[in-house]
C-alpha cells in the first residue's frame, strides 16, 4: 500500500510541476504594439482600417489597409527599447497580408 501512495504522490507532484511550464515564455508578445492599444488596455475594437491594430487583433486585417505603413517605438526602464514596423498589402489572388518586424 505504501508503494501505491508514493506513486500517487509522485504523479500529483509531476502534474503540478508540468502545469507551470510556459507561463512566462514569450511574455514580450503581451506588450502593446502602440500607444492607442495601450490606452485601450490592450483590447481593440473594429475602429477602422488602421494597420497598427492588427497585431493586437488579427481579425481586423482588411483590404482597405492596402499599402499602409505603421511604425512605433517604445522605450522602457533600464534602456530597454521595443520597436514595431508593420506594412499591409492586398495581393489580388492571395488576400490581404501583414508584414511586421518586432525588435
Amino acid at each position: 500500500m505504501h508503494k501505491y501512495w508514493l506513486l500517487f504522490l509522485g504523479l500529483i507532484i509531476r502534474l503540478a510541476a508540468n502545469s507551470q511550464v510556459g507561463a512566462a515564455t514569450f511574455s514580450f508578445l503581451n506588450l502593446p504594439a502602440n500607444a492607442k492599444v495601450a490606452a485601450l488596455g490592450g483590447f481593440t475594437m473594429g475602429q477602422g482600417p488602421e494597420v497598427y491594430l492588427v497585431t493586437a487583433n488579427p481579425a481586423l486585417l482588411q483590404p482597405q489597409m492596402h499599402q499602409q505603413v505603421a511604425f512605433s517605438s517604445t522605450i522602457f526602464l533600464a534602456d530597454i527599447a521595443y520597436h514595431n514596423l508593420q506594412y499591409a498589402t492586398h495581393l489580388k489572388h492571395y488576400g490581404t497580408w501583414l508584414w511586421a518586424c518586432l525588435t
